[in-house]
């Protein structure tokens, strides 16, 4: 089982609230004219960054960030922002550097724990990245991605039963996490617990269709092509 078997859940940028839910063509151009109008807006720079990360202009974003920076050094928001539009270009040493500093400037800003334990734990920094969401529980003892984050680090420990409680406690936070379904099943199956698991998948399956999930739903059904295979093995 590698790392690429689990579904880890990185939280975005910042919400625009209704701006990026209407039209993030119309959120671009707002942000355009008020930095028109306020030239040394940091927090439209941060918007517009989150605008355009969204839009994929991921080396725009953090040109955005880069300048609300400039005007406000002490944005923790900006240094979360711009490790995540790092992220996704795969900057992921420039990506920790940033979210260091969100920290330093809010230690208990719990999405960045979350971000950074992700990172830490594609970079194999697998203990360092239990820290983070031993963290990020701490502050906020009903943060559902960390659990399931977390005991995505235990699967690649081998703390297949300590991850199971994560993955538990998951989907008890919200029963349609399909990602934890998956991953709880994966844990399943490494212990041997083969029908257990198959019930997880299919009900893994099932949420990922409904949400429309394509990618999770041709994981899962390779993962239920594989059980089926390994049952008719005399």
């Amino acid at each position: 089982m590698t790392i690429r078997d689990t579904h880890a859940h990185f939280l975005p940028e910042e919400d625009l609230t209704e701006d990026r839910k209407s039209n993030v063509h119309e959120a671009l151009a707002a942000y355009n004219e008020a930095l028109r109008l306020k030239p040394d807006y940091a927090e439209a720079y941060n918007n517009r960054g989150i605008v355009k990360r969204a839009l994929g202009q991921y080396i725009e974003a953090i040109a955005d960030y880069d300048q609300a920076l400039r005007l406000k050094p002490d944005y923790a928001d900006a240094y979360y922002n711009r490790g995540n539009a790092k992220y996704n270009l795969g900057q992921y040493i420039d990506a920790i550097f940033d979210y260091d500093q969100a920290l330093r400037l809010k230690p208990d800003y719990v999405k960045v724990y979350n971000n950074r334990g992700n990172i830490k734990s594609a970079l194999g920094q697998h203990i360092d990245a239990l820290g983070d969401f031993n963290e990020a529980i701490r502050i906020k003892p009903d943060f559902v991605d960390a659990y399931n984050n977390r005991g995505n680090i235990k699967i690649i420990l081998n703390q297949y039963v300590s991850a199971l409680v994560d993955y538990d406690q998951a989907v008890r936070l919200k029963p349609d996490y399909a990602e934890s379904y998956f991953n709880r099943a994966l844990a399943k199956t490494a212990l041997g617990r083969g029908i257990e698991a198959r019930v997880d998948f299919e009900t893994a399956l099932n949420l990922a269709q409904k949400a429309g999930d394509d990618s999770l739903k041709a994981h899962v059904e390779r993962r239920i092509q594989k059980l089926n295979q390994d049952a008719r093995m005399p």
